[in-house]
């Protein structure tokens, strides 16, 4: 445990009962989880004998990746509590179990300006995928008396996946510009990168940094630490979103160390792209309607599915009946409390596909027996 709140007391959690469960964390290569029991002990709050207390006896040689920036922001301050900005009933929302209330959360979700979209105690039918693509959306509900039900003919996919969602955060296709490409090699650890011009770039700024592999998977074997010779897979692309810290001359500074080398044989460049940060989800149940139906049967295979995100934090949330409770897709400095999954059939409780800094607390899972 690499961050603990001075608020947290020593009392460990109790395990969640389950009987039979499939579960399974698909972890990328640059993905680290801090996973922490609800009230850490004395002891796992210790000062690490690896890492030191703020990751001083961190080597960058070594087998264990920097945990120190983990969470939202990196751990640099907590997700703030914003006030309400509108209400789904604004929009029509009846939360009664029986209408349809699709539209009005999709209208409430893509309205201006940002800001907490408050979803009132009840229960809100929803017949479509679910969508926020805009930054700074916070998605609040009653605690422990906001239901979101899919029906069975729920409709409408997600990107990147062909399968069906109830809700999708990711932002709308666009295309990449690149604003600099890397102009020396960098070692993992580094916290500077040399570049060709910084005279778009400037502090603050989130972008993201991308890799090709080589012809002969040299970007790949060194993720995976071993020798890729006859991979017949694609080559691999890496896109990293960073945070510029400071910029001096030609030389940036990262607010975070490097999770891997960077080298300019595998094309490195710092682009904008499609990027959404600072989403929230707090104190939602989102469920699908028949729970003794397989999800993958019933075509709605994920409940959250998070993609080209930054700074994503859920807290309370629960997911009923999903074959898949939540999934990141190159998502960085996400903070996940609070959460329960839940179900008669559970493939995977939370999936992670070129993700990192991921902090996850107080994770339940229980089956349902029928």
């Amino acid at each position: 445990n690499p961050r603990s709140h001075p608020s947290e007391t020593a009392r460990p959690r109790a395990a969640a009962p389950v009987s039979w469960l499939a579960t399974s964390l698909a972890l990328a290569l640059t993905l680290i989880v801090s996973l922490v029991a609800t009230h850490p002990s004395p002891a796992a709050a210790a000062t690490s004998v690896l890492l030191g207390d703020k990751g001083e006896l961190w080597q960058r040689n070594g087998r264990l990746p920097h945990v120190y920036n983990v969470g939202y922001r990196g751990g640099a301050a907590p997700p703030l509590t914003l006030p309400i900005t509108r209400s789904v009933r604004q929009f029509g929302a009846l939360g009664d179990g029986v209408a349809d209330d699709t539209e009005a959360f999709q209208a409430a979700l893509d309205a201006k300006p940002a800001g907490v979209v408050w979803v009132p105690k009840g229960t809100y039918r929803i017949t479509a995928s679910l969508r926020i693509r805009q930054s700074g959306v916070v998605l609040r509900g009653a605690a422990g008396g906001t239901v979101l039900r899919a029906c069975p003919q729920l409709t409408a996919g997600p990107v990147p996946t062909n399968t069906k969602a109830m809700l999708l955060i990711s932002p709308n296709a666009g295309a990449d510009s690149v604003v600099t490409t890397v102009a020396a090699d960098a070692v993992r650890g580094d916290t500077h990168l040399v570049v060709s011009g910084s005279k778009a770039i400037k502090p603050g700024d989130r972008l993201i940094l991308t890799m090709t592999d080589t012809a002969t998977y040299t970007l790949r074997s060194h993720l995976e630490g071993a020798s890729n010779a006859g991979c017949q897979e694609s080559p691999l692309v890496v896109r990293l979103p960073v945070r510029i810290a400071a910029v001096n001359g030609n030389v940036v500074t990262l607010k975070q160390p490097l999770r891997h080398d960077v080298r300019k044989s595998w094309q490195a460049r710092l682009i904008k792209g499609p990027l959404l940060h600072s989403v929230g989800l707090q104190d939602l149940e989102l469920q699908r309607a028949d729970p003794t139906v397989s999800p993958a049967d019933a075509g709605l295979a994920h409940g959250v599915v998070v993609a080209d995100s930054v700074d994503v934090w859920m807290s309370g949330v629960t997911v009923a009946n999903m074959d898949h409770s939540i999934t990141l897709n190159r998502v960085r400095h996400a903070e996940l409390t609070n959460i329960t999954a839940t179900g008669y059939r559970l493939s995977q409780v939370l999936g992670l596909s070129a993700s990192s800094d991921v902090w996850v607390r107080n994770l339940s899972i229980a089956q349902v027996a029928f």
